[in-house]
């Protein structure tokens, strides 16, 4: 009698080698997604830290609030924060127009140039520090910020006693977000968009590393939802074509989503990317702000006069 084992054998043998295959596969996809499923619920607890870097600036406050003209003032907001705020509003003073200004994610009141901006306009203006930034109490929340914004406005309106048909607001970059929502509410005379975006989640979920976080993201930021809410304001829009944060697609889509009583002037640049757009257009941007205010050059005494582009 004959045994042979060959056929069955071998057949043991390919089901212990699959076996034994997917032992290590499984261990190295262990190995490789547990870092990043860590990695990954870190960033979705400490989300703040990544979106706001402005939060990490020193607290202090520097030569910003020394420049002639400009004085520190403070905001209470709806929840009793108290916000860091500096303006060129002259105390007992009635400009024509105001500017109100939210800046970017990775800066301060201090830290940013449009208040210098607004004076070679030829207007004064209010900045201030998010909740969390700054000297400014708290820490932000996309709702928290928009009460900055809120009580903000209220603040320049206590100060110059204008009506918000008389502001301009100005939203840099992720300012984009609150400055929608907050022209969306006031109505002012302009809005300035400089670097903006879309919609701040589908900003995240266009990043591919970042694409997951958008499920888990607290802040949306739905600018173009809010600015459906304007009636007839002068809108200008501000975007470089070399922006690798807020990709420069996003001009178009938040310009198509405007409504039709608006006024809108795009200002584009072939050259400039996310950080230098402002500096790149600046001279026009000058123009275009009084264009919207109905201002000519002679209503701004003592500013260099600029070539039309």
């Amino acid at each position: 009698m004959s045994y042979c084992r060959g056929s069955s054998y071998d057949g043991l043998m390919g089901v212990e080698r699959v076996r034994r295959f997917l032992h290590v596969l499984v261990r190295g996809v262990a190995l490789v997604s547990i870092p990043v499923i860590l990695l990954s619920a870190y960033v979705l607890y400490d989300q703040e830290r990544f979106i706001f870097p402005g939060l990490y600036l020193p607290k202090s406050v520097g030569d910003f609030a020394l420049f002639p003209g400009v004085r520190a003032v403070t905001i209470e907001t709806s929840d009793d924060e108290s916000l860091q705020a500096f303006t060129t509003v002259a105390e007992g003073t009635h400009p024509p127009f105001v500017a109100l200004i939210f800046h970017g994610n990775g800066e301060t009141a201090e830290t940013q140039n449009f208040i210098p901006f607004f004076k070679k306009v030829g207007i004064p203006a209010l900045t201030f520090d998010y909740r969390g930034f700054g000297h400014s109490s708290g820490w932000p929340s996309e709702e928290g910020i928009y009460r900055d914004a809120e009580a903000a406005a209220e603040k320049v309106r206590e100060l110059t006693g204008l009506p918000y048909s008389r502001f301009v607001v100005l939203g840099n970059s992720i300012g984009s977000g609150p400055a929608a929502y907050i022209a969306g509410k006031i109505q002012p005379r302009a809005l300035i968009l400089i670097a903006g975006f879309k919609d701040f989640g589908e900003l995240v979920g266009g990043i591919p590393p970042y694409s997951f976080l958008r499920f888990g993201l607290r802040y949306q930021f739905p600018v173009t939802k809010h600015l459906e809410a304007l009636t007839g304001q002068c809108v200008v829009l501000a975007h470089g074509k070399r922006d690798q944060t807020i990709p420069f697609w996003h001009l178009s889509q938040i310009a198509k989503a405007l409504p039709a009583t608006t006024s809108v002037s795009l200002l584009e640049s072939e050259i400039a990317g996310h950080n230098d757009i402002f500096y790149k257009v600046e001279d026009q941007l000058i123009e275009k702000t009084r264009a919207c205010l109905g201002m000519q050059r002679e209503d701004s005494p003592g500013n260099v006069p600029l070539p039309v582009t």
